[in-house]
Parts: C-alpha cells; sequence; structure tokens
C-alpha cells in the first residue's frame, strides 16, 4: 500500500489516465502516417485541453467543462465554414451549442453531476432503453 493521500492517489491516477488519454491518440495519429512533430502537437494540445477543461471547472463549477467544449465546437465549426466546409454547420452548431446551453443550464441552476436531477435507466430492451436514456440527458437541460 502507498502511503499518500486520497487526494494525492486521486491526483495521480488523474494524471495517468490524462496522459493515457492524451498519449494513446498521439501513437495512433503516428501509427497511421501522421509525423512525429505532429502527434506530439495533438498530445500537447489534449493535454492543455483538458487542464483548461479541469481549471474551467475548479474555477466555476460543475459542467463548466461543457461550456469549454461547446464554445471550442463552435470556434472550430464557424472556423471550418470559414475555410470552405459549411457542411460542418450540421453537426458543430447543434453539438457545440447544445454543449454550452448544458453546461449553462446546470451552472445557472447549481446542479452538479452528483445530484442529477434525472436518473437515466435503460429500462426496455438493448436498443430502447439506451435510446430512452440518451433522450433524456438530450432533454435534461430543457427540464431545469
Amino acid at each position: 500500500m502507498t502511503g499518500g493521500s486520497p487526494t494525492s492517489l486521486s491526483a495521480r491516477e488523474h494524471a495517468r489516465t490524462l496522459l493515457r488519454e492524451a498519449i494513446v491518440p498521439g501513437v495512433v495519429l503516428y501509427l497511421l502516417g501522421s509525423s512525429l512533430r505532429f502527434a506530439i502537437i495533438t498530445v500537447v494540445a489534449l493535454v492543455v485541453l483538458d487542464l483548461s477543461m479541469d481549471a474551467a471547472t475548479a474555477v466555476v463549477g460543475d459542467y463548466a467543462d461543457n461550456v469549454v467544449l461547446g464554445s471550442l465546437t463552435l470556434a472550430f465549426t464557424g472556423y471550418l465554414a470559414v475555410a470552405g466546409f459549411p457542411p460542418a454547420l450540421v453537426v458543430g452548431v447543434p453539438v457545440g451549442g447544445w454543449l454550452c446551453f448544458d453546461g449553462v443550464q446546470h451552472l445557472r441552476h447549481g446542479e452538479t453531476r452528483d445530484d442529477l436531477s434525472v436518473l437515466y435507466s435503460h429500462d426496455g430492451g438493448p436498443l430502447t432503453g439506451i435510446l430512452r436514456a440518451l433522450g433524456a440527458r438530450v432533454l435534461e437541460p430543457f427540464r431545469l
């Protein structure tokens, strides 16, 4: 057994998870033929993104990471549209808009992930239960 406190253990576990979630995409990109430089830039960008979302959550509150991710999604969608790929608007605007709306609504009402107002269940068959739970989660910010 290690002698660390529970917070240091969870911090170490979070660091391992962060590195694993950043390094795996970088290695996959490199193995699929991207340059080493691009793979390293991707790993660094993913680490910075995760740390900025953690900082937003610590400073503003739970679900602030949704607002950060939604804003980045909307900004990247706008970039793609201006760069000559307007079909990105079809997916990027609804996804980024929903993430922002969801985060703002939960922050406004002081709800955290621990205090979900609706417990999502998978009642029904394998397909219908998952679709019901997904539908309940997508409609959650409208119920607040």
